[in-house]
């Protein structure tokens, strides 16, 4: 039986042999014999190649049966004109010979729209405006231009003045536009868009020398534009047989969003502009000011649109009681400080006995003192500072392009001010601060670890109760013990020696609509022999720094689908999750080591989950995408973990074949009780659901909490409210009784 590629195969060797064939013809009538026969069996091949795909594949169906009516019209046309003159007819010269030409321009529109209304994840609304605004705008072009084009051909013979140039013209400007879209919108790696391209400019070179040769009375059947036209039709015919695979829709950036929009406005004016110096046609004009009211609904949708989703972001990124930033602000601002490679000084700020004035004058009075502090810390700011509260009477103030000197002064002069007696409604405080001060490079060379030390310093003030300290390491009491956690950490990651070992415990995640466990993450201790059982924060960060990573992640991957497989023999099997780390990501054995892990364990690609931040895409992100993509590409489920806490919350989603989004406790813990929280997990489910995702919401604080997730339409939840992370053997029991409940 016959297969679309071997089809394909024989209409590509069809079209050699039409073009060579017609190369050597030279007795009269045999090449429109040629082109009746071979010429329109490719052509209505092709067509049927189109129609096979869009009964056959349910994939993208209302992409390619408009493409398929588009090439059946204009095949059926030619077809006929060939049947006509092989009876020695005269073929149609005027405009309804385009009819059927005609109506394959909005079937291809349409086509186009569809594919990437999936590709770029615009609304659909919008989507229409913009195909709609631009149809008017090319059919004003086309009028605007019929007269110039027409004038290309001034001797035209007796009965063929009528053969309009409309067909050209318009493939002409669509290929222009599709073009367009390839370069601004990001698609210049997607071969079926350069496929269309290909097809559209033979079309288009086909159609002109066509309507050229029955302009001038020459068309005989069998020419280079008859062998265009088919070659176009087996083209179109191979983009809806490549094989297709279920892509992550490409955000577009507010700048890309309104390109099309902005092409609009200005092909329009200067058409108008161009009408009104030249007298052109009223219906040119007409078509002009209708897509120019299209594109003014099409700005105002767009600003429906983006409003939102500026304001969650703006209060993502804003402390609700002080006005100021918070951690995620700071923590953005200092990467891109990394990112420019450029000293900084960072503050770090504590308030004493700052619970007494909540204890002793409730929590209005706290917030009153706390707002009070911020603005004579925002007074000290200059402009590009950020200041930000962390949380409780925690402050910070980074001064980007700041040395330790000025910074310093800074400091003690911020320390000055608020030692001043804060002016409360019925009552004046004083409450004393500490400030710890670190700097880049002298102490640290990147942002988290600049962070950690300036907290270093402030407990040094804090506990020697002086104003202001500046990072020292030879009191940072946590050096030695950290060079010594780090050597034996090496010995556990080292096989079969001692030293304590590494162990698993498993949070489950729950379905939010039927209460079923939807998978289980897998999160490491470490069972040390003097510290007892270490949680990740204690050594993960320094087997990152010191490039053990590989061997913890191997140990953990390797544990947690042994324990998955041991869930499948139980007859309680869920998917397991493992976190990956930057180092991971970067690493490009990291798919075949998974493939084989799997394989070893018995297990398909489904029962495992990878979990990344999205901080580790961010240093070499081309490279972590080809990394993401292979382990996409085995059938691994991918989750981007903490979602919202990094510095590029849209772009890269991009980029990454990912499936679900984790979104950070700190969005979520209040979302029953904080209407601004609310707002945020709205827009991210909204977000995630457009883009083809879950959203699994971590930290959920209480019952209230799950149904207004589940009101918001998130799919999934993780936290302690279901289950503390369990050990192995009790995860399995507690799965077996969840399990009974649910069923019951």
């Amino acid at each position: 039986m016959p297969t679309p590629g071997r089809v394909l195969l024989a209409l590509a060797a069809g079209v050699l042999v039409y073009t060579l064939a017609l190369a050597g013809l030279s007795a009269p009538g045999l090449p429109l014999v040629l082109d009746a026969t071979l010429g329109s069996t490719i052509a209505l091949t092709a067509a049927g190649l189109l129609w096979w795909r869009v009964a056959a594949v349910r994939a993208e169906r209302w992409v390619f049966l408009p493409l398929a009516l588009g090439v059946t019209a204009g095949v059926v046309q030619e077809a006929a004109v060939d049947v006509v003159q092989v009876l020695g007819g005269d073929p149609p010269r005027g405009p309804g010979a385009l009819v059927l030409p005609l109506l394959a321009v909005p079937c291809f529109v349409l086509a186009v729209q569809q594919y990437l209304r999936h590709r770029v994840g615009e609304r659909t609304r919008g989507a229409w405006l913009d195909a709609v605004a631009g149809l008017l705008v090319l059919l004003a072009w086309q009028a605007q231009l019929a007269g110039p084009v027409e004038r290309l051909t001034p001797e035209v013979p007796a009965g063929a003045e009528d053969v309009p140039l409309v067909v050209p013209v318009v493939y002409a400007i669509l290929l222009v536009e599709l073009v367009g879209i390839v370069l601004w919108c990001g698609l210049r790696g997607d071969v079926r868009l350069w496929l269309w391209l290909a097809a559209l400019a033979m079309s288009f070179a086909g159609h002109l020398g066509w309507v050229l040769q029955l302009r001038a009375g020459t068309d005989a059947g069998g020419s280079p534009a008859d062998v265009l036209r088919a070659a176009a039709a087996v083209t179109v015919a191979a983009s809806a047989w490549m094989p297709w695979h279920r892509r992550p829709p490409i955000v577009v950036g507010v700048s890309r969003l309104l390109v099309a929009p902005t092409a609009v406005v200005l092909l329009c004016a200067a058409l108008l502009a161009a009408t009104a110096g030249t007298g052109g046609t009223t219906r040119s004009g007409l078509l002009a000011a209708a897509g120019l009211l299209l594109v003014v609904a099409r700005l105002g949708l767009a600003h429906r649109q983006l409003v939102p989703l500026a304001q969650a972001r703006l209060l993502s990124l804003t402390d609700e009681v002080t006005g100021l930033g918070n951690r995620r602000a700071l923590l953005a601002a200092m990467a891109e400080a990394d990112e420019r490679d450029e000293t900084a000084c960072l503050l770090l700020l504590d308030l004493e006995r700052f619970k007494e004035v909540n204890d002793a004058l409730g929590h209005g009075a706290g917030d009153e003192l706390l707002r009070s502090v911020a603005q004579r810390l925002a007074a000290h700011a200059r402009p590009g500072d950020v200041a930000a509260r962390l949380g409780g009477d925690e402050f910070a103030l980074l001064l980007p392009r700041t040395g330790l000197e000025p910074g310093l002064r800074l400091a003690e002069a911020l320390a000055g001010d608020l030692a001043h007696r804060h002016r409360l409604t019925g009552s004046a405080l004083h409450v004393p601060a500490r400030l710890g001060v670190a700097a880049r490079p002298e102490h640290a060379a990147r942002g988290e670890e600049l962070l950690r030390r300036a907290d270093v310093a402030l407990h040094v003030a804090k506990r020697g109760r002086v104003d202001v300290k500046v990072y020292d390491e030879s009191v940072d009491r946590r050096s030695g013990d950290r060079l010594q956690l780090l050597e034996e950490l090496r010995q556990v990651l080292a096989p079969g020696a001692a030293g304590g070992s590494l162990v698993l415990h498993f949070q489950p995640k729950i379905d939010l609509v039927s209460g079923a466990v939807a998978g289980a993450e897998a999160l490491v201790r470490w069972a040390h022999p003097r510290l007892g059982l270490l949680d990740p924060t204690s050594f993960v960060a320094t087997a990152e720094q010191r490039g053990l990573m590989p061997s913890l992640t191997r140990q953990v991957l390797e544990e947690a689908l042994a324990e998955a497989a041991r869930w499948r023999e139980a007859g309680a099997g869920v998917p397991v999750a493992v976190n990956l780390s930057a180092t991971d990501v970067l690493d490009a054995a990291l798919p075949e080591r998974v493939r084989r892990a799997l394989e070893r364990h018995g297990l398909p690609p489904a029962a495992l989950h990878l979990e990344i931040t999205e901080s580790v895409v961010l240093g070499d992100s081309r490279r972590a995408r080809a990394v993401v993509a292979a382990l996409a590409g085995l059938g691994v489920r991918l989750s981007v973990d903490d979602y919202g806490t990094g510095y590029s919350s849209l772009a890269y989603l991009r980029d990454l074949a990912v499936h679900d989004l984790k979104l950070d406790r700190s969005f979520v813990a209040e979302v029953a009780h904080d209407e601004r929280s609310a707002a945020i997990v709205r827009s991210t489910v909204d977000l995630a659901h457009s883009l083809g995702l879950k959203l699994i919401a971590e930290g959920v604080a209480d019952e209230e909490g799950v149904r207004a997730l589940r009101s918001l339409g998130c799919d999934q939840s993780q936290s302690h409210l279901h289950s503390p992370p369990l050990p192995a053997p009790e995860f399995l029991q507690w799965l077996r009784e969840h399990r009974a409940v649910t069923a019951g």
